[in-house]
């Protein structure tokens, strides 16, 4: 690089020592740059100052740059990574919910709300089942025996768990576009 003139149109030449002053560097950096070709040698070991300067702010603003970039493009890798991840365990829990390992809170709520109702029904009925029979018993054990038996069945059909009533009815790709929004 060619050296800029001063106003007055002479050029004006520093030591190593006195630009890594202006500069806040050490003489020996200033050379280092000198080879890099971001300060300017003029003559007897001398450097150009408003040149010098010049480029070793421009050289700084570079480096900043490159950082702010490497940093951009750091973290728009780490988005895609965590996209990615997201993608990933996303379908690992419609494989589950295919394979009926998986149910939705809201499927579970309403089979479970749909459970309850009928055991409540199967309950309160028991009186209105069970007092024609008991009616003319005198046997104590034998009233437990008629009530127990239907308490048990009431309790059986709550044990009755059955994965059809959570499976996703239709088409698996419409309940993904579903939970997806």
């Amino acid at each position: 690089m060619a050296s800029k003139k001063a106003p007055s149109g002479e050029i004006i030449n520093v030591t190593a020592d006195q630009l890594g002053e202006y500069l806040g560097l050490t003489g020996r950096r200033v050379r280092q740059l000198k080879t890099e070709g971001i300060v300017v040698g003029a003559r007897n070991s001398h450097y150009d100052l408003k040149t010098s300067v010049k480029n070793y702010i421009e050289h700084l603003k570079e480096k900043v740059e490159g950082r702010t970039s490497d940093k951009i493009h750091n973290d728009i890798e780490l988005e895609k990574l965590l996209h990615e991840r997201i993608k990933k365990r996303k379908s690992e829990l419609l494989v589950e919910q295919m394979e009926g390992k998986l149910h939705r809170a809201e499927d579970v709520g309403k089979v479970w709300g749909n459970m309850v109702v009928a055991i409540k029904a199967r309950l309160q009925a028991i009186p209105i089942k069970t007092s024609p029979q008991l009616v003319d018993i005198d046997d104590i054990n034998e009233v437990q025996a008629i009530l127990k038996r239907e308490i048990y069945d009431v309790l059986t059909e709550l044990s009755d768990y059955d994965p059809a009533a959570f499976e996703v009815k239709g088409d698996i790709d419409a309940y993904e576009e579903e939970t997806t929004g």
